[in-house]
Parts: structure tokens; C-alpha cells; sequence
């Protein structure tokens, strides 16, 4: 969610760690090739938390765009966050807490079964069992998975469990980009970013063709100026060279005057990108997505809602965005819900009912769903749930649409 974390105003000023440096990353790469298979629908049966609802499916009927979008089926996954589908669909990543705390990186079949932790142990290049691995991402290709990694040394470190300070890390603080295989067992570091100060990465994203990486990058922590601290968006070629992964060709390409920029992703031609921004704000929580051509640097506020607006996708087709807002419910604090637009910001209907009764995906708990991430054929998202009342608790769902509302 939203970076209230790096209100940690002090940080840029306690007292730096040793800093070393990796070995440098060989970046003079050439891309891979990206397939792109077809993904299978998910299994999609309910069950998960107490709701009233779990067994409900909405009703079905077909022919218009608003019917295909109407929520038949949400299965409940457990806890956890950030699950994303791998190009085949027979997998999820996501991250989860274990006993000690600490965010490790997953993957499941999508049905819940074939849990696997990829960094409960070491691996040479890897960061440490007891640092965070967080906000998975699969390569287009299939070949890597991309997450934030938290540095092994920084100021905070004997506290990097701590609920809040793990929110922190999870949203950039102290923490590089990592891609790995999918078994868990290669580990190659694209970032080098500095425990003497606010820095780090967050919100990685490839292109639909896996040849460009887009990120958030912290330059400076929250003040009485900057209620979420000043961020940089990055984008740069992911080039791959003998099987070894790089970044080549770094651009900066942060909109005038942003301060907060969040990295959401591609359009699947890659001409566009969105992202959440301030740009034009009305008060420290109205971000607004915005929809930058990366050609001309053009923007379009999709949005303009002075609702907090964030985590936003493209569907596979285009033509369709899914969002989180705050937008239903704008007297509470923690409570929002998905929405859905077109691709030009025209049509915004609301697709989640977290909070409200009789829906599937209905909860008895007030809900934040946050990042949603569609499968291929644009049939379901995978989506977590962020508890508002237990934050920084997360569960994982799946929920499936009546028709091919993405495709």
C-alpha cells in the first residue's frame, strides 16, 4: 500500500553502517526470447475466512462488458501478499511472513496446493534467511522472478521484524531488486542502492515482451515537506546475456514536479505506462494513476478522483485498468476498494464488495484489497486483501469474473 512507512523523517540521519559493495552485475546483455503461452482459467472455489457470503457467486448472464466484469467466484488463499501469476497460470508467487517474522518468497499452484518456499534457505547471491523478500514478479518469459530484497546490513536491521518496520522495507526502504529462478536456487542482484541513507527500490514491472523494467526509486525520506518522502521513476532495458540478467540504459523519466511516484506497470503494447502520482494533488492522500507515453513523456490523469487512487494494472487486452480506491467509502480510515475503468479513464464502475454484504468476495473484517494482477486471458485477478483493522495483515484471493473481462 501507500508509503506511510517512509515517515521515518530521521532516517536519513542516524548513524550509517558499514556499506559494501557487490561485485558489479555484467550489464552488457542481450534480451531473451519471450514466449507467450496461453494461461488456463484458475480454480476458483470459495472458502477462506468467516464472511456469510463464502459459497455465493454473482449472477451470471452474458453479452454486455458490465456482466463478463460482475465477480463469480472468489477462493480464499490464505495469508500472504502480493500473489502473481506465472505466464503458464500453473503458478503464483507471492511473499509470506514465517515464524520469525520475515517475508520470505513463495510459489503455489493456484489452487492453494504445491507451496513451496524458495528462500527459507541459502542460496550463493541471494539476500540472507532473516532479510525480507518481498513483491514477487514473474518475467514475461517465465525464466525469472524479480522481488525487493532487503540489504543485509543498514540501520534498523536487529528490527527488521518489527510490523511496522517491515512496512518500510516492504514499500522501498533499504532494499534492492533481485531476480531469481523460479526453483529459488540462481540469484542475481540489478541494483545497488545505498544503507547510508533513505534509498532503495520498489513496485518492480516488466514489459509485456520482458525487455524493459520499470521501478520506484526512494532519493529522500519523508519530512514536514515531503508527508511520503521524494521518489524517482526509473525504467531501463532487462537484457539477459548467457543466462545471467542485467539492467542496461537507466533512464529517469519522473514527471515535473512529482515528489511520490509508484511504479505500476505496462501497456501490454508497452507504449504506455501507468503509475500513481501527486502531481496534481489536493491534499497529502489524493494520488491520483496516471498514464504516461513513453514516446513523448505525454500524461494523462486518469483518475483526478482526490480519492486515494493506487495500484493500478492493465488487463492483457488493454483495453480495461483495474485500480484501488478509497473512492466507496471517504469518511474511513484502511477501507477500500478495486475499481475498474477503460484504458482511456472513461466508464470507472466499482468491481469489488469487500466491505459490503452478499458479494463473494464479501468479508466480515474491514478490507483494503490492493494490488490486483490479471491472469492472461483476462478471466481473474489475484489480489491481496490488506486488513485494515489488523494493518500490515494480508490475505491472498482469486477472484473470477463471469466472462472474459480482461481479455
Amino acid at each position: 500500500m501507500l508509503v506511510i512507512i517512509v515517515a521515518l523523517i530521521g532516517l536519513s540521519q542516524l548513524p550509517p553502517p558499514e556499506h559494501s559493495a557487490p561485485e558489479s552485475v555484467d550489464v552488457d546483455l542481450t534480451p531473451a526470447a519471450t514466449p507467450s503461452p496461453e494461461i488456463p482459467d484458475p480454480v476458483a472455489d470459495s472458502g477462506g475466512p468467516s464472511t456469510g457470503n463464502a459459497d455465493e457467486s454473482s449472477p451470471s448472464s452474458a453479452g454486455s462488458d458490465a456482466d463478463h466484469c460482475d465477480i463469480k467466484q472468489a477462493k480464499y488463499l490464505g495469508a500472504g501478499g502480493y500473489p502473481d501469476w506465472s505466464p503458464t497460470g500453473e503458478l503464483l508467487a507471492y511473499h509470506q511472513k514465517d515464524a520469525d517474522g520475515v517475508y520470505q518468497l513463495h510459489t503455489m499452484r493456484p489452487d492453494g496446493s504445491s507451496d513451496v518456499c524458495l528462500t527459507c534457505a541459502e542460496h550463493p547471491g541471494a539476500p540472507r534467511v532473516d532479510r525480507h523478500k518481498m513483491m514477487p514478479v514473474w518475467h514475461p518469459s517465465g525464466r525469472f522472478i524479480a522481488v525487493q530484497g532487503e540489504m543485509d546490513d543498514h540501520p534498523l536491521k536487529i528490527l527488521s521484524t518489527n510490523n511496522l518496520l517491515s512496512e518500510f522495507l516492504i514499500n522501498g526502504l533499504w532494499t534492492n531488486i533481485y531476480v531469481t529462478t523460479p526453483d529459488g536456487t540462481q540469484w542475481y542482484r540489478l541494483t545497488d542502492h545505498l544503507n547510508t541513507k533513505a534509498d532503495g527500490a520498489m513496485h518492480v514491472q516488466f514489459s509485456a515482451d520482458g525487455s524493459k523494467m520499470l521501478w520506484s526509486h526512494l532519493v529522500q525520506p519523508a519530512s514536514s515537506t515531503l508527508p511520503w518522502g521524494k521518489w524517482r521513476l526509473l525504467i531501463a532495458d532487462f537484457v539477459v546475456n548467457a543466462g545471467v540478467p542485467g539492467l542496461q540504459n537507466i533512464r529517469d523519466i519522473t514527471p515535473a514536479n512529482a515528489l511520490f511516484v509508484e511504479a505500476h506497470g505496462f501497456s501490454p503494447d508497452g507504449r504506455y505506462i501507468l503509475f500513481t502520482g501527486d502531481m496534481e494533488n489536493t491534499h497529502d492522500w489524493g494520488h491520483d494513476i496516471w498514464k504516461m507515453e513513453l514516446a513523448t513523456g505525454n500524461l494523462v490523469n486518469l483518475t483526478r478522483s482526490g480519492y486515494w487512487d493506487e495500484h493500478a494494472q492493465y488487463s492483457p487486452s488493454g483495453k480495461k485498468i483495474v485500480y484501488m480506491s478509497s473512492e466507496p467509502y471517504p469518511t474511513a480510515f484502511f477501507k477500500t476498494e478495486l475499481m475498474l475503468v477503460n484504458g482511456d479513464g472513461t466508464g470507472k464502475r466499482q468491481l469489488t464488495h469487500f466491505n459490503v454484504p452478499g458479494y463473494p468476495e464479501s468479508v466480515d473484517e474491514k478490507s483494503m484489497p490492493t494490488r490486483a494482477n490479471w491472469n492472461a486471458n483476462g478471466s481473474a485477478l489475484a489480489v491481496t486483501q490488506q486488513l485494515g483493522d489488523r494493518y500490515p495483515a494480508t490475505n491472498m484471493w482469486i477472484l473470477t469474473f463471469n466472462g472474459p473481462c480482461g481479455g
